[in-house]
């Protein structure tokens, strides 16, 4: 077989060809360049591991987000580094324990392991429903780490963080935990998105930008009094309030859409004010906790919460919440003892 190399960011491949040496560029990945070189030696392998990272990625090109994309390609080509020249029916658990031991090694926590884990058991999965594989041939499992409690403010560090915001970041804030709105929900808004006639706000697909809500499912979140005011008051104030500009703008001026730099804003802001804790890593996703504990406090059901923030089952949504401090206290108070 020929030999693969990497020049730059582009992978090459050298073979021989009626006694002449022949190296010529091959695509992006490895993968791309075992398969090239099986097709011009005739020896294509469709069991081979990078043969079927390949496959599954196409498919993932067809069905998955943008932003999903992208993470899946970084994985993809990173378990074929390592798997690629491998044929899959013939793959061991020494194999995999190999590949865990190297990303261990490499600082890769247990979770994030998980994740590589997690997509390469996919992959071989779509190779067994496609007829490529009679069967997977271990059974993968994922690596057992500690799950911590997951963070949420009280009331009382709500309105710090908002009294320590800027006029930027105040009602990004209070919109976020009164509507339980991921992160890119949040920058995707637009003007037009808040209908105050109705008294709402809707997570809509924006094609022109390459959005679609989490599970393709939009949804309409009732505005809260505070909230409706505040957003009256902040569209406002906006120089760029075309039904089609950004709700929040990263800069009033161009009328720019903020990116993921919001989450960095909104996790300076946590530290700014003593909310943000290394351990636990508190993040954007805080918000949205703290807006489904508040619900579930209030005796609000827990299908009524599952709908309101967009969450694909009850167990999700059990996953994501966590009571206040505050409310442990009082209820621990009622004991007789």
């Amino acid at each position: 077989m020929g030999t693969i190399y990497l020049r730059g960011r582009v992978f090459w491949i050298s073979y021989q060809r009626n006694g002449k040496r022949i190296a010529r560029a091959a695509g992006s990945t490895r993968a791309e360049a075992i398969q090239e070189i099986e097709r011009v030696e005739g020896k294509h392998i469709p069991t081979r591991c990078a043969a079927i990272f390949s496959a599954y990625l196409e498919r993932c090109q067809i069905y998955v987000k943008p932003g999903t994309l992208t993470h899946h390609r970084g994985v993809l080509r990173r378990l074929t580094d390592h798997f690629g020249s491998m044929d899959a029916r013939t793959l061991s658990l020494s194999d995999l324990q190999a590949f865990i031991a190297k990303r261990r090694s490499a600082g890769a926590s247990p979770a994030t392991v998980n994740l590589d884990l997690r997509l390469m058991r996919a992959a071989l999965n779509h190779a067994v429903a496609s007829g490529i594989l009679p069967a997977l041939p271990f059974r993968i499992r994922s690596l057992k780490h500690i799950h911590r409690l997951p963070v949420a403010f009280d009331p009382e560090q709500v309105e710090t963080l908002l009294d320590c915001a800027d006029a930027r970041l105040r009602p990004v804030i209070l919109c976020a935990v009164a509507t339980g709105l991921r992160l890119q929900e949040l920058i995707y808004l637009n003007v037009e998105d808040v209908d105050f006639s109705r008294g709402e706000i809707r997570v809509t697909a924006k094609d022109a930008l390459g959005f679609s809500p989490k599970n393709h499912h939009e949804r309409a979140i009732p505005l809260t009094e505070r909230l409706s005011l505040a957003l009256k008051e902040h569209i406002a104030t906006l120089t760029h309030r075309n039904p089609t500009s950004p709700l929040f703008q990263m800069d009033a001026e161009t009328g720019k859409r903020w990116t993921t730099h919001l989450s960095d804003a909104l996790v300076r802001l946590m530290k700014d004010c003593g909310l943000y804790s290394r351990r636990d890593k508190t993040g954007c996703h805080a918000f949205r906790r703290t807006f489904a504990t508040a619900l579930l406090s209030s005796g609000v059901d827990v299908e009524t919460v599952r709908q309101l923030g967009g969450w694909g089952s009850l167990g999700v949504v059990q996953r994501y919440v966590t009571s206040s401090t505050r409310i442990k206290r009082e209820a621990v108070a009622t004991l007789p003892y």
